[in-house]
């Protein structure tokens, strides 16, 4: 008996960019320190609306619809807590650079014991002694010394800290917005894992129901039988198709916990605790319009609007390249104190403290460098140019996705018409031949045969059901039309 398998999308892409080196450049390599984020709480949408954590049923069953689901795995997604983590280092990365144009003040302690004061060596004309009578060794300074001073420093003019400033603040943007399209990755994922679901339930009930119909049909023959109107092999006949569908119902119902261990994997939900899909094929067939195709454009995708991002840092990265031949001025303060004793005594306020106090400004100027800088110029010049070529080929990409989803959502619109024709038709097939069976005028082996015919129909018509809700899924999200609830700004 043909079988209709389906398949999962359970894997969380990001679908991510790579980082332009222009932004390394701009903000360095350190990174911040990672923290736990906890569980945003977001807002509810789509058709059925509902909470992120299910809703308790019987026993230890937990409840979701499909948006519920979504919701939870926002919340609790690998992947999403990894975009959180990603947001957080953009921003610390952002306070790193503002850091660098604040004041920077540090102090120092010291402290020098001279186990041997260091011997000088003085001409002896110093002492009054003839010159040549053997020079002096002298020593000076006393054994313990010790200081503490304070320094402030301020950046004055740097051409590229505030290309730098912009930079990270575009970096904090584009976060946000990978963080969007891992959301909206996660959103697709969790909404074909639970059409599987569906599905494959579907498709568990469908077999209950045809177990139900053959046994009925089991009593009947069994009946006639006794009262010698077929014979033992029509019985049989019937009990060995009966046993056939006992193999496929295990293998569907199989399929069916497989399909809802998926859907808690997509959404991190714990494997050992059962759940239930809340939502029915009929209310999610009714959602989700994908009407009004032809206004789309490349900027309806976050993926082609952050290559747009990507090339004002790369612009931003060729002034930065460019400032670097500036000179950078930084101006200074410096305050110390110095203490000089023959004996450890420095706690003794009233021995004196000797102070020094310095003003003063440093000027970089740079002259020759190998042409270095002028090599990282050219290299900013020659990313930006490869940037403007991804957008390019992204575009025509991303429009030849939508048409290619579109035909894919149609093709299985028209297909599902076709299996619903072809179902309805192996049904009325099989209630003509289990009439004509009945009334001894049709076989069990054409009974059987019809029976089998409407199961493999309609095993097909539950496929076609995903495969129309699969392609608009994709349609939608090739669309650029999923929406998304979390605002990291």
């Amino acid at each position: 008996m043909q079988r209709t398998r389906f398949v999962s999308l359970f894997a969380f892409s990001a679908r991510p960019f790579g980082r332009s080196l222009a932004l390394l450049l701009l903000i360095g390599a350190s990174a911040a320190a990672a923290q736990t984020p906890s569980p945003t709480s977001r807002s509810t949408g789509g058709p059925t609306g509902g909470q992120s954590t299910g809703r308790k049923l019987a026993g230890d069953t937990v409840g979701f619809t499909l948006t519920e689901a979504i919701n939870y795995g926002l919340d609790n997604a690998v992947s999403m807590r990894q975009a959180v983590l990603t947001m957080q280092e953009a921003k610390e990365r952002k306070r790193e650079v503002l850091a660098r144009g604040l004041p920077q003040l540090n102090a120092a302690l010291g402290y020098t014991h001279y186990v041997s004061l260091p011997t000088s060596i003085l001409p002896p004309e110093l002492a009054g002694l003839p010159p040549d009578a053997e020079p002096l060794e002298v020593q000076f300074g006393v054994p313990h010394n010790a200081s503490a001073s304070a320094e402030l420093s301020q950046l004055v003019f740097d051409g590229a800290y505030f290309l730098g400033i912009k930079a990270t603040n575009m970096l904090v943007d584009i976060e946000a917005e990978r963080t969007k399209l891992s959301e909206i990755d996660l959103r697709h994922n969790i909404t074909q894992a639970y059409y599987t679901g569906l599905i494959a339930g579907l498709r568990v009930r469908a077999v209950e129901r045809n177990i139900d119909l053959v046994d009925n049909l089991v009593r009947e023959t069994a009946a006639l039988n006794e009262q010698g109107f077929v014979e033992n092999i029509e019985v049989d006949r019937l009990r060995r198709s009966r046993a056939d569908l006992d193999v496929v119902l295990s293998s569907a119902q199989r399929d069916h916990e497989l399909a809802l261990r998926m859907l808690k994997y997509t959404m991190n939900y714990d494997q050992r605790t059962p759940i239930r899909q809340l939502d029915g094929l009929d209310s999610l067939m009714l959602v989700n319009s994908v009407e009004g195709t032809e206004s789309f454009t490349p900027e309806d995708r976050l993926e082609y609007r952050l290559l747009l991002r990507q090339e004002e840092t790369n612009k931003i990265n060729v002034r930065y390249n460019r400032n670097e031949f500036l000179p950078k001025l930084t101006a200074f303060a410096s305050y110390e104190q110095q203490a000089q004793r023959e004996s450890f005594n420095f706690f003794d306020f009233d021995q004196p403290w000797f102070e020094i106090a310095i003003i003063g400004a440093n000027l970089n100027i740079p002259i020759f460098d190998g042409f270095y800088k002028r090599a990282q110029v050219e290299k900013a010049k020659i990313q930006l140019e490869g940037i403007r070529l991804q957008q390019e080929m992204t575009a025509e990409g991303l429009k030849l996705e939508v048409a290619q989803a579109r035909s894919n959502y149609l093709g299985a619109l028209e297909r599902l018409e076709s299996q619903r024709e072809s179902r309805d038709l192996a049904e009325r097939i099989y209630e003509v031949s289990r009439t004509k069976y009945m009334e001894g005028v049709g076989s069990s082996l054409e009974l059987t045969t019809a029976q089998q015919d409407f199961q493999t129909a309609e095993d097909t018509y539950i496929g076609g059901l995903y495969e129309v809700l699969a392609a608009r899924a994709d349609f939608i999200k090739a669309l650029g039309r999923y929406p998304t609830v979390m605002d990291f700004r």
